[in-house]
């Protein structure tokens, strides 16, 4: 791996040095130094680096006649563009992805994250239900999940004509729910 490559590959995850650090079980000051050419990385923390950036979805691309060195998600990735954002009116939260050649309006309603919290109504206290900020952190908690749920859901063709998906429980994985 060359440091240019180490760099486009955390752009690409919207990784830190410190999260790359972290990931990798190396320090900082290992991951910062390589980047900018200040001193080699020894093997076995290039070998760990590597590892990490692979293991988050990134391929390494070496140098070629159609091209210079480069980093890239191994498989289509989702993408979230546009953050979630509540609508009461509606009551579910709404934002946007894009997936293989599809964008997307992804709809969650707040059953769907009471369902992934294992939220109970009966429990004593919860009988008046979640506030909006606490179905926001529920958003927060839950999004890489409800991001392999997008995925599932646009792969089984269940985007809408007007490209929406209205996210189901039967899009999330057996035991999740």
């Amino acid at each position: 791996m060359l440091p240019v490559q180490c760099r486009m590959a955390r752009a690409a995850l919207g990784w830190t040095t410190q999260s790359l650090a972290d990931h990798a079980g190396v320090g900082v000051n290992t991951v910062s130094r390589f980047e900018n050419g200040d001193a080699d990385a020894g093997s076995a923390s290039l070998a760990r680096m590597i590892a990490a950036l692979q293991q988050a979805g990134i391929s390494l691309i070496p140098e070629n006649s159609e091209g210079g060195p480069g980093a890239r998600f191994a498989r289509a990735t989702i993408q979230l563009i546009r953050k979630p954002s509540w609508y009461p009116t509606y009551d579910h939260f709404a934002f946007t992805v894009a997936y293989r050649d599809f964008k997307v309006i992804v709809l969650v309603t707040h059953d769907i994250l009471d369902d992934l919290d294992r939220f109970d109504y009966f429990a004593p206290g919860n009988a008046n239900g979640r506030t909006r900020e606490e179905y926001e952190k529920s958003m927060q908690r839950n999004m890489s999940v409800i991001l392999q749920a997008c995925e599932r859901a646009i792969d089984a063709g269940n985007v809408q004509h007007d490209n929406r998906l209205y996210l189901t429980a039967t899009d999330f994985a057996a035991g999740l729910m």
